[in-house]
């Protein structure tokens, strides 16, 4: 038996509340005198708004997704998610790496302003040059403090990246290891030339305008 899913396109809504069509016996549509469906979120959330950006939504609207893969604007639909915790809010801060800039390694610029983020701001990203001594290895890191997490449960780590016009990365490898409550390190890598992740259980999501979100396979 086939896999059915159903996608609401709400009409309208306000705080807490999806507005629907009702179906009239003369074929026509009315919106409900009351929300169809209620939304209760006690936190601020991100969706893709009607412009193709990312952008936050207050705590207990509903948030309204105009995604499609590639960036193209797509109907808006709810967008519906399991509860989980962003542990990780700063990667666009990784500045550290092992083989310094002065010894051949990367040259590592925060605030840059070459190309607008996939929220449409200026001036809130880190670029990466690769170096002499660069190669494959040449690692880049968080250096503010372990991430706690319970050592039960499954966890991702995500971030946007973008290849830049010098010095292109075509992989790329994010790593989960050692952090507080869990054990072991796990790797999962990416193609950034075709945008696919080579890591099973991994994955992309392309957000138009060469950026793609990599997502880690789970780990546990």
């Amino acid at each position: 038996m086939p896999t059915l899913s159903l996608i609401l396109v709400p009409a309208r809504f306000k705080t807490g509340k999806l507005y629907t069509p009702l179906a009239t016996t003369s074929g026509g549509t009315v919106l409900g005198a009351s929300g169809d469906f209620n939304v209760t979120r006690a936190t601020t959330a991100t969706r893709v708004n009607a412009s193709g950006l990312i952008e936050s939504v207050a705590s207990g609207i509903p948030r309204l997704d105009y995604y499609t893969s590639g960036g193209t604007v797509g109907c808006p639909a709810l967008l519906v998610e399991p509860a989980a915790t962003n542990l990780a809010r700063w990667v666009n801060q990784m500045t550290a790496q092992d083989t310094p800039a002065a010894s051949g390694g990367m040259t590592v610029t925060t605030g840059s302003t070459d190309f607008l983020a996939p929220d449409g701001t200026s001036g809130s990203i880190t670029k990466y040059v690769g170096g002499a001594a660069s190669g494959t290895s040449q690692y880049a890191y968080y250096t503010g403090g372990q991430v706690t997490a319970s050592a039960s449960g499954v966890h991702t780590f995500s971030l946007f990246v973008k290849r830049g016009a010098t010095n292109p990365l075509n992989f790329c490898a994010l790593g989960i290891g050692n952090y507080d409550g869990g054990s072991g390190t796990t790797y999962s890598y990416f193609n950034l030339a075709s945008g696919t992740a080579l890591t099973a259980g991994a994955s992309v999501q392309d957000y138009g305008n060469g950026w793609y979100r990599l997502t880690t396979a789970p780990y546990t």
